[in-house]
């Protein structure tokens, strides 16, 4: 065949560029272009050169694959015939100078004694596996992304493992996955397969979680990591990060700084079952990795079969943890959530506002309401459904998703007429995973359930998780949702709740040697459900909801638009919640809404300002009923909405500063700042005391993520009075420098719970 029309191709030498005749060259480079997958690469022996390219392709010096991004890189390193993770970290000129930290994906054979990445049981019984290279692949997705792919094969057994590295250049992020296939004629048993696999070397090393519970979840905690392991998993099922998030921040040689430190943020895309191992050996050494978690998890693949693991997510940073941050949230808008360069709508929620008890009237007056203040759209949350068994309460009804005509005369139809008329949005709850023992789909499809023979069901919330492993669960669900959708094109926003996990892994559907598949197959199944659905209605804004937290993940965020941060929705919790899952998540996708007083979950009273300014720091919206809400709360929402409005692209689309945090202060503090092209650049600061009769003296807080040369306009804005400002820095203009270097004094006043949001503007 003819590999190449030219008689000669461009290399370059670190020393000289030549020409080199294709005749004289011993190890052919085949280079094709494709109109859709750009140019990729198939490589057998580069020698010492590497192809001279102007894109983000990877690089290849003597045996090095190196994926380059704007401020760091990730290099590879082919010895015999395996491949070891050379290196990750910022940018070097000299890349010889490294040395290897370790395999890039070793087996049980390569780690007898420590940590490995795979392990598997072949189909002669033998719990054996041995991965060599045999090549590797590039593929440039477009101008910013680049993929390396490894092939790897057992030399004795008929597996085959491609490991898997995206690199996103301008975000300094890389996605990494592996696809383990079985290419014999035995079933083979895969034990575990992490998604990624790292070796660092350093003095010290700290790592921060993201753990909590239902209404406190994603909370910040940082240990130093000593000899040993330690290890956080979530073994819900479905609510996987009701307890902890699938994500960690590591930081090397001291605890993590914003500014400051070399750190590794990442992040996995996996909304079941997960674990991150983290190991210190007697020489200092650390080994980590992430994926799903393979507690009663094997999986058993036949011939040409394969398992894929979850992407995990990582960003490097020697700046600190808020470039870490500003990383992952740049790459989470472009590439991460659904719809990240979107503006989000502001929101009523009906369910704090009116729970199970509604119909037709209150619904309609809650939307006219809410229409009257400038909120944008209405959704109505759960006990809209249910004919035989009506959803009056959490004990019948969920998964009969006809409208309980008893409640809305007019059908749900009605309503979107009425908030059309309004000149609001409509949006609805569901939850279509579960099922209440009392419900027509349990009486005539018992089997769907998940549960275990000969043992009593356990309810939690009274119900029950259908089987998502199975493909007539999923088509019923997808018809379920298409028929809601379909009859009503004027639904325009889904929140998709789930309130239970999987507490009794028995599936009808699976085989009984395949019962281990439930905790992925699940994940699988809810994947391929959302799928299609957002596939048929791509302009139906979905928010995903896990009793709360529950299901934040970048796994169910491809798929859905926002999350729901918690179910408690107090101002000055949310501060703390806000402030830790936000190192993960950008702000677009953060629900946070102003809810009435007492709080239903603590019962805290906070000023409407200070409600306002909280969930201002993320999409903003609304738990209540604007009906209840006193005259002069009333008047100040309607400003801070039309406030909101306008800072609306700042919040959501610029990049998150954090100035003073709740966890080592009496306050918080936070900015945004959005630079766009040809426009003067813009900010916004939020500051906020987190106890009852504070009077802080801790000085001015400096200001990031400014030009120190540019002069800046500020104002107080979404005052709790008109004309009663709390800083004196309102209306003035003041340099760069300066807020950087001195920064803006607050003089909090005595009282509970103050707040403070001031505007910046460049001045050109």
């Amino acid at each position: 065949k003819t590999l190449w029309k030219s008689p000669t191709m461009r290399m370059k030498d670190p020393a000289l560029e030549v020409n080199v005749d294709l005749k004289g060259i011993k190890h052919l480079l085949l280079l094709t272009s494709d109109a859709n997958d750009g140019n990729s690469y198939d490589h057998a022996d580069w020698g010492n050169a590497f192809i001279q390219h102007d894109g983000v392709a990877p690089k290849m010096l003597d045996n090095k694959i190196v994926l380059e991004m704007a401020d760091s890189l990730m290099a590879f390193e082919v010895r015999g015939n395996k491949v070891y993770q050379l290196y990750f970290g910022s940018k070097l000129d000299h890349l010889e100078d490294t040395n290897v930290s370790g395999l890039a994906y070793p087996t049980l054979w390569d780690h007898p004694y420590t940590e490995n990445a795979i392990s598997m049981i072949q189909g002669d019984g033998k719990i054996s596996l041995d991965l060599e290279y045999v090549g590797h692949e590039v593929k440039q997705r477009s101008d910013n992304q680049s993929e390396v792919l490894f092939k790897m094969r057992d030399p004795q057994y008929p597996v085959e493992v491609e490991l898997h590295y995206l690199a996103s250049k301008k975000e300094n992020v890389i996605e990494q996955w592996a696809v383990v296939k079985n290419t014999g004629e035995k079933e083979v048993t895969v034990i575990h397969a992490a998604s990624g696999f790292i070796g660092l070397r350093a003095h010290r090393y700290f790592l921060t979680t993201f753990t909590g519970s239902w209404g406190a979840e994603a909370l910040m905690h940082e240990e130093q990591l000593v000899n040993g392991t330690k290890e956080i998993q979530s073994h819900t099922g479905t609510r996987t990060s009701q307890t902890g998030q699938p994500a960690f921040l590591l930081s090397l040689d001291h605890p993590a700084e914003e500014d400051r430190g070399e750190v590794i943020l990442g992040n996995l895309a996996w909304s079941g079952n997960w674990r991150m191992r983290f190991s210190v050996d007697a020489f200092n050494r650390l080994t980590s990795q992430m994926g799903y978690d393979p507690t009663l998890s094997r999986y058993k693949l036949k011939k040409n079969e394969t398992l894929e693991t979850p992407k995990l997510i990582l960003t490097h940073s020697s700046h600190g943890k808020g470039e870490a941050t500003r990383n992952l949230h740049r790459w989470a808008r472009k590439y991460g959530i659904r719809g990240g360069d979107v503006p989000r709508r502001i929101l009523l929620n009906s369910w704090e506002g009116a729970y199970f008890s509604f119909d037709d009237k209150l619904i309609k007056r809650m939307i006219s309401d809410a229409a009257k203040t400038g909120i944008e759209l209405f959704v109505l949350d759960d006990g809209w459904f249910g004919k035989k068994h009506p959803r009056n309460n959490d004990r019948a009804g969920l998964g009969d998703w006809m409208v309980n005509t008893d409640k809305l005369k007019g059908g749900l139809q009605g309503l979107i007429d009425h908030a059309q008329k309004e000149n609001i949005d409509f949006g609805i709850w569901v939850e279509p995973e579960m099922v209440n023992p009392k419900s027509e789909l349990y009486e005539n499809h018992p089997d769907w359930v998940i549960e275990l023979p000969h043992r009593r069901q356990r309810l939690q919330r009274t119900q029950l998780g259908l089987d998502l492993a199975n493909p007539d669960v999923q088509q019923y669900i997808f018809t379920v949702m298409d028929d809601l959708l379909g009859k009503h094109p004027g639904i325009s926003y889904i929140k998709w709740d789930c309130n239970r996990a999987i507490s009794d892994p028995g599936s009808n559907y699976l085989t009984s040697d395949r019962q281990e598949h439930l905790w992925i197959d699940y994940v699988k199944g809810y994947y391929k459900v959302l799928e299609r659905i957002t596939q048929k209605y791509p302009k139906v804004t979905f928010q995903v909801c896990g009793s709360g937290g529950g299901r934040t993940d970048y796994g169910s965020m491809k798929y859905h638009h926002e999350f729901w941060t918690s179910d408690n929705t107090d101002a000055r919790e949310r501060v703390m919640m806000q402030w830790s899952i936000n190192h993960l998540y950008p702000a677009i996708a953060t629900a946070a809404h102003v809810t009435e007083v007492p709080n239903h979950q603590t019962g805290r009273v906070t000023p409407i300002k200070y409600r306002f300014d909280v969930a201002m720091t993320g999409r903003l919206g609304f738990e209540l009923r604007p009906e209840r809400v006193p005259a002069s709360d009333m008047e100040f929402s309607k400003r801070a909405i039309q406030a909101y409005k306008e800072i609306r692209p700042i919040v959501q689309f610029g990049d998150l500063y954090r100035l003073r945090s709740p966890f080592k202060n009496k306050m918080a503090s936070m900015m945004y700042v959005y630079e766009r092209k040809d426009k003067p650049t813009e900010a916004l600061f939020f500051a906020f005391t987190t106890e009852k009769n504070m009077h802080d003296h801790s000085g001015p807080v400096k200001l990031k993520g400014l030009n120190p040369h540019s002069r800046y306009r500020l104002t107080e804005i979404n005052l709790a009075k008109p004309g009663k400002h709390l800083t004196r820095v309102h209306n003035k203009t003041l340099g760069g420098d300066y807020l950087m270097q001195r920064g803006i004094a607050i003089p909090w006043r005595r009282g509970d719970y103050q707040s403070v949001v001031i505007k910046i503007v460049e001045v050109k």
